[in-house]
């Protein structure tokens, strides 16, 4: 669904939104919860995917996560596939950060491989010859290791608190 409440077409991303007999009704005694989650019926999932041509559903990445800088919606998935193909990269997270002149910043925290130097203008450099340069990261932060949830998952809420920290 696009955000003015519009069915989109197959191949085009927005939010996932379901509706049916099985779907919840609601929160319990959370009127104010459910009616942000549910509207017009569809249940609104906070997820953002798109439909391909053969109805399969691809999820990008979680709404509250885009980044939206100087116009341009990123998704941080995006950025980070290209960033852990570059052998220097053992893993990362991309996220938004404030900003004055485009609104939010692509930033990265990246685990380097063990042993391997690289340098944040190289990795940069890297994702904007895949994506562009709105889509690149403006700052890189090394970091020993990145924060995980209690699945397992790394946290972008966490990995920001962290570098806000450094």
């Amino acid at each position: 669904m696009g955000p003015a409440g519009d069915l989109l077409p197959n191949g085009e991303s927005g939010e996932i939104v379901v509706r049916g007999p099985l779907v919840m009704s609601g929160y319990l005694d959370r009127p104010d919860m459910t009616a942000q989650t549910i509207v017009d019926g569809w249940l609104h999932t906070g997820d953002l995917g798109l439909i391909d041509s053969r109805g399969y559903v691809f999820i990008r990445g979680r709404l509250r996560e885009v980044i939206n800088s100087g116009g341009f919606k990123i998704f941080p998935g995006d950025v980070e596939a290209v960033l852990a193909k570059h052998p220097a990269v053992a893993e990362c997270s991309v996220f938004g950060v404030a900003d004055e002149k485009w609104g939010e910043a692509v930033h990265a925290a990246v685990r380097l491989v063990p042993g391997v130097l690289e340098s944040a203008p190289e990795l940069i450099a890297f994702v904007k010859a895949e994506l562009g340069s709105v889509k690149a990261p403006k700052v890189v932060h090394f970091v020993p290791e990145l924060p995980r949830n209690a699945a397992g998952k790394v946290s972008r809420a966490a990995v920001r608190a962290m570098v806000e920290r450094i």
